[in-house]
């Protein structure tokens, strides 16, 4: 499941005072929206700090500041109860595709060796 907010099409980076305050704006929607997906996902994968960091004050209410770190150096933090929250790059950042597709699965792969994570049969192969 994919869920992704304030996407705006014609560019390859977010303006980050317009993501704050629309995350500010909607908190209420979007904390409703993730409490209903908490226990429903293994991982949220949030591309860039900024967004990261969003989530992490408006919608969880957390002030949790220091991430552990898989073996390649993705910072990642699990919650008490619910998915695994990894900061990564975006998509459309100035890294190679295969790069950031082969460093996030060794991290995902690396997090379920932990324990970290449970996949269903509709999951991608490990």
């Amino acid at each position: 499941m994919v869920k992704q907010d304030k996407v705006t099409p014609g560019g390859a980076s977010t303006n980050n005072t317009s993501l704050k305050q629309y995350v500010e704006e909607n908190h209420r929607s979007l904390t409703k929206q993730f409490e209903i997906l908490r226990n429903k996902v293994d991982l949220i994968i949030c591309c860039g700090k900024p967004t990261g960091r969003l989530l992490r004050k408006h919608i969880l209410n957390s002030s949790f500041e220091t991430w552990d770190h898989t073996s390649n150096g993705i910072q990642f933090n699990k919650l008490d109860s619910g998915p695994v929250i990894i900061y990564y790059f975006h998509p459309a950042s100035r890294k190679r595709q295969e790069d950031l597709y082969n460093d996030l699965m060794d991290a995902v792969r690396e997090l379920h060796k932990e324990g970290l994570t449970v996949f269903d049969s509709y999951s991608v192969r490990l």
